[in-house]
């Protein structure tokens, strides 16, 4: 007679991860400063492609931004070993284009505008993110958060500074609370870690 035990407990060591290329207070200042400009550029072009109609000059402001923010995004996070590549810059500008095209529904810029935003970057980013982070799925609540509390002072912040400078301000805001929600989850790459194999130990 013979037993056999089979062990599927072996421990399996994840490789020691990459050294990031910037510490967390820079990524979340370049991140940050990467929304304050992209958006005070975007909008502020965006002013002159759309001839004065509110929907044109947000849909046109929009896609600047997200292509702005979404270029100097991907190489922030390609320098903390995150390959999101092109595809970081093209989800971006689709979630900052759909959240133009979606004006008529807010109307204006304040807290619901900004959980619209929040909540598209989240999820189009997400998807570059799954992949690549750990628990990348608080992307997406930091997110809607993030943009919801940075758009909510827009029509305060309107009544004090001209309206490039909001969105600066508000991009500041938004930026920063997302850039230290990324400066959490670049410490946790996912790896691609193939299973132990079972091992049997022959007793008699």
């Amino acid at each position: 007679m013979s037993d056999y035990q089979w062990k599927s407990s072996e421990s399996v060591l994840k490789p020691p991860a990459p050294k990031l290329l910037l510490s967390d207070v820079q990524l979340i200042i370049f991140w940050a400063l990467t929304n304050a400009i992209g958006l005070a550029l975007g909008f502020f072009l965006g002013i002159g492609l759309g001839s004065g109609v509110p929907n044109e000059m947000i849909i046109a402001g929009a896609i600047i931004s997200g292509i702005v923010i979404g270029w100097i995004e991907m190489l922030l996070l390609m320098l903390q070993r995150v390959q999101v590549k092109w595809w970081w810059i093209v989800n971006t500008t689709v979630a900052m284009f759909t959240w133009g095209a979606a004006y008529p529904l807010y109307q204006a810029v304040g807290v619901w505008s900004g959980l619209i935003m929040g909540l598209l970057l989240g999820l189009f980013q997400y998807i570059n993110l799954r992949n690549r982070l750990e628990r990348a799925s608080l992307w997406v609540l930091l997110n809607l958060g993030g943009w919801g509390a940075a758009l909510a002072l827009f029509p305060w912040l309107l009544t004090f500074f001209d309206v490039m400078l909001v969105w600066a301000v508000c991009g500041l805001i938004g930026g920063g609370i997302t850039g230290w929600t990324m400066s959490r989850l670049v410490h946790h790459p996912q790896w691609a870690v193939d299973e132990a194999p079972l091992r049997d130990d022959y007793q008699s």
